[in-house]
């Protein structure tokens, strides 16, 4: 299912929501159509119909009380910009962004100065990233 949410996002045009029928909480609960219909054939549609290009994916996955959601249902959330600006300010934004590349590349979570780590903490749970393996995974060649 899929529908249109009022956008209370500053500069967003449009924001869908998108929900498997079937109740679950969780992405790895999905079945193969149901995966094909949520990341592939709504979002299509909808850039369809609506003609738009850009958009940004945030999906509430899991417990909600750990992924910051309020309904227990696996939801995706489709928000289009309205092209008047960004949502964040551009310096942080792009301050954040080469963090993350940092973590990409391999960087060890650990020697992120006090700095860098306030720009991701609140994106990734303390746990999750402080741990060793982490930034292994971040850059781990996929398997073909």
């Amino acid at each position: 299912m899929a529908w249109h949410c009022n956008p209370p996002e500053k500069h967003t045009r449009w924001h869908f929501l998108i929900v498997p029928k079937r109740h679950v909480t969780d992405s790895m609960e999905l079945n193969g159509p149901e995966i094909l219909v949520m990341m592939s054939l709504f979002p299509n549609h909808l850039m369809r119909d609506f003609g738009f290009k850009s958009r940004g994916l945030l999906m509430r996955d899991g417990d909600a009380t750990l992924s910051a959601g309020t309904i227990e249902h696996l939801h995706l959330h489709i928000m289009v910009p309205d092209g008047t600006g960004r949502a964040e300010a551009e310096a942080e934004s792009l301050a954040r962004a080469l963090v993350f590349e940092k973590l990409r590349q391999g960087m060890e979570p650990e020697t992120l100065t006090d700095g860098e780590w306030d720009l991701v903490k609140d994106r990734v749970p303390d746990t999750l990233i402080r741990d060793p393996g982490f930034a292994a995974m971040l850059h781990e060649q996929p398997k073909k």
